[in-house]
């Protein structure tokens, strides 16, 4: 009988012991859903915050041709080029670094430089803005 007793009282301590991490693991699965959910809500709400309405493109009709780029400003670069930003070194399109003597492209307005190939490629098949700051890219015309 007492032997009986023991192994029930065993069994009963391994059954809360049980539910107790049972209870500690849905509750530790419960706070990583929360707070995933409350990162998601609150990337949404910055998003949605930092949202640009689409600006209209009307001085290069929606798209940059290839005769557009031929009015914007092309140059070899040097550290010291049309006094731009010393802090410049790397493309941000190609992710590559900017050599002295490479030829680069300065779009008017923002004044961001990139390579030529680059820049070019990314106005023509992308988007007539930015890949920076966003602003339109004002043609020459």
């Amino acid at each position: 009988m007492f032997a009986l007793l023991i192994i029930l009282r065993a069994v009963f301590m391994w059954l809360i012991t049980a539910v107790f991490f049972l209870f500690l693991t849905l509750l530790a699965i419960f706070f990583v859903h929360l707070f995933s959910l409350g990162r998601h809500l609150q990337l949404h709400r910055r998003r949605r915050q930092l949202h640009v309405s689409t600006p209209s493109y009307s001085s290069c009709g929606g798209r940059v041709s290839k005769e557009d780029l031929l009015g914007l400003p092309g140059f070899r670069f040097s550290k010291g080029s049309h006094q731009l930003d010393p802090g410049i070194s790397e493309c941000v399109i190609c992710l590559d670094r900017i050599r002295e003597g490479e030829l680069c492209r300065i779009l008017p307005g923002c004044t961001h430089v990139f390579h030529l190939e680059c820049v070019d490629a990314w106005l023509v098949k992308a988007t007539p803005a930015c890949p920076i700051c966003r602003a339109r890219v004002i043609c020459p015309g």
